[in-house]
Protein backbone atom coordinates (compact mmCIF):
# COMPACT_ATOMS: atom_id res chain seq x y z
CA UNK A 1 0.00 0.00 0.00
CA UNK A 2 2.67 2.67 1.01
CA UNK A 3 4.71 2.31 -2.20
CA UNK A 4 1.46 2.16 -4.29
CA UNK A 5 0.91 6.05 -2.66
CA UNK A 6 4.68 6.95 -3.12
CA UNK A 7 4.22 6.34 -6.92
CA UNK A 8 0.94 8.10 -7.09
CA UNK A 9 2.80 10.76 -5.08
CA UNK A 10 5.56 11.12 -7.86
CA UNK A 11 3.19 10.67 -11.02
CA UNK A 12 1.10 13.51 -9.67
CA UNK A 13 3.64 15.81 -10.10
CA UNK A 14 3.61 16.75 -6.74
CA UNK A 15 6.73 15.86 -5.63
CA UNK A 16 7.85 17.70 -8.60
CA UNK A 17 6.51 20.63 -7.20
CA UNK A 18 8.15 20.18 -3.47
CA UNK A 19 11.08 19.67 -5.84
CA UNK A 20 10.74 23.10 -6.88
CA UNK A 21 9.74 24.41 -3.47
CA UNK A 22 6.73 25.35 -4.72
CA UNK A 23 4.99 27.21 -1.70
CA UNK A 24 1.50 25.51 -2.02
CA UNK A 25 2.81 22.32 -1.78
CA UNK A 26 6.08 22.83 0.66
CA UNK A 27 3.93 24.84 3.45
CA UNK A 28 0.06 25.42 1.77
CA UNK A 29 -1.07 21.94 2.46
CA UNK A 30 -2.15 19.91 5.45
CA UNK A 31 -1.11 15.91 4.68
CA UNK A 32 -4.93 15.41 3.61
CA UNK A 33 -5.38 17.88 1.45
CA UNK A 34 -2.32 16.56 -0.55
CA UNK A 35 -3.42 13.13 -0.15
CA UNK A 36 -7.07 14.27 -1.77
CA UNK A 37 -5.42 16.53 -4.93
CA UNK A 38 -2.69 13.31 -5.76
CA UNK A 39 -5.61 11.15 -5.51
CA UNK A 40 -7.58 13.30 -8.40
CA UNK A 41 -4.80 13.51 -10.52
CA UNK A 42 -4.17 10.19 -10.65
CA UNK A 43 -7.94 8.47 -11.02
CA UNK A 44 -9.72 11.31 -11.72
CA UNK A 45 -11.72 10.79 -8.32
CA UNK A 46 -12.27 13.32 -5.63
CA UNK A 47 -12.30 12.21 -2.11
CA UNK A 48 -15.41 12.99 -0.19
CA UNK A 49 -14.33 11.39 3.05
CA UNK A 50 -14.10 14.04 6.01
CA UNK A 51 -10.64 14.00 7.76
CA UNK A 52 -10.77 12.51 10.90
CA UNK A 53 -8.09 14.89 12.56
CA UNK A 54 -8.00 18.09 11.25
CA UNK A 55 -5.84 21.41 13.03
CA UNK A 56 -6.83 24.60 11.50
CA UNK A 57 -3.62 26.69 9.92
CA UNK A 58 -1.99 29.04 12.06
CA UNK A 59 -0.94 32.43 11.38
CA UNK A 60 2.64 31.21 11.45
CA UNK A 61 2.16 28.74 8.46
CA UNK A 62 0.31 31.36 6.27
CA UNK A 63 3.68 33.89 7.06
CA UNK A 64 5.64 30.94 5.74
CA UNK A 65 3.78 30.58 2.56
CA UNK A 66 3.77 34.41 2.10
CA UNK A 67 8.16 34.20 2.97
CA UNK A 68 8.22 31.47 0.06
CA UNK A 69 6.25 33.02 -2.29
CA UNK A 70 8.60 36.12 -2.03
CA UNK A 71 11.76 34.26 -1.95
CA UNK A 72 10.99 31.62 -4.96
CA UNK A 73 11.96 34.54 -7.75
CA UNK A 74 15.27 35.30 -6.28
CA UNK A 75 16.30 31.79 -5.59
CA UNK A 76 15.50 31.00 -9.16
CA UNK A 77 17.43 34.10 -10.55
CA UNK A 78 20.28 33.01 -8.03
CA UNK A 79 20.18 29.43 -9.37
CA UNK A 80 20.42 30.64 -12.85
CA UNK A 81 23.66 33.30 -12.41
CA UNK A 82 21.84 36.18 -13.27
CA UNK A 83 21.82 37.45 -9.32
CA UNK A 84 25.24 37.96 -8.29
CA UNK A 85 25.03 36.69 -4.50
Amino acid sequence: MGNHIFTMFLFSGAARQFEKGNPRYVAGMSGAELAKETVLKITGKELTEPEEFFIDKSPERYQLRKYYACIQPIMRLMRSGLLIQ
